[in-house]
C-alpha cells in the first residue's frame, strides 16, 4: 500500500472442492516479513483451531508455516526463481509439466525431457524436493 500509510495487505485464501478460490483472512502489516507473517498465522491458526492434528496444507514461497502441515511451494515463486538463469515460454512449460504430472512416471517422463533439453536447468529443479512442488509426490491426506 503507498500513500499516507504505507504497508503490505497479507493474506491467505482457501480453495473449497470446486476449486473455488475465498478469502480466509487479511491483516494490513508495516512490512512482508517473517515477524508479520507468524502473527497473521498464529492468529489465524487460534481462530480457526489448527491443531497437530489437523489435515491441511499450506503454499507458500517455501516458508514453513505450521510445523504439522503439509508444506507446498508455490509454483509462481518457484518459476520467478527459475527464470534467473533460465529465461524462456519453454522452460515455464517445461516447469509447469513437471509440477503437473499426476504420477511419477510422468513426472519422471517429463524431467528427462527438460534434461534433455538443458541438464543445468534440471540440475536446478532437482535441487527442490518434488513432494513439494510437484502433484504426482504430494500425499492424498
Amino acid at each position: 500500500m503507498k500513500g499516507l500509510y504505507p504497508g503490505q495487505i497479507l493474506t491467505a485464501v482457501g480453495v473449497d472442492c470446486n476449486n473455488g478460490i475465498y478469502p480466509v483472512c487479511y491483516a494490513v502489516v508495516e512490512s512482508e516479513n517473517l515477524s508479520s507473517w507468524t502473527w497473521v498465522l498464529e492468529l489465524l491458526g487460534d481462530d480457526m483451531d489448527l491443531c497437530k492434528q489437523s489435515k491441511f496444507t499450506f503454499i507458500s514461497d517455501r516458508q514453513k508455516v505450521f510445523p504439522s502441515a503439509d508444506q507446498r511451494y508455490c509454483l509462481r515463486h518457484i518459476h520467478e526463481n527459475m527464470k534467473g538463469s533460465f529465461r524462456g515460454k519453454l522452460y515455464k512449460d517445461m516447469l509447469c509439466k513437471c509440477a503437473t504430472a499426476t504420477t511419477i512416471p510422468e513426472y519422471r517422463s517429463a524431467m528427462e525431457e527438460l534434461k534433455a533439453f538443458n541438464n543445468k536447468a534440471h540440475s536446478w529443479l532437482c535441487k527442490i524436493p518434488p513432494l513439494h512442488w510437484s502433484r504426482s509426490h504430494f500425499s492424498d491426506m
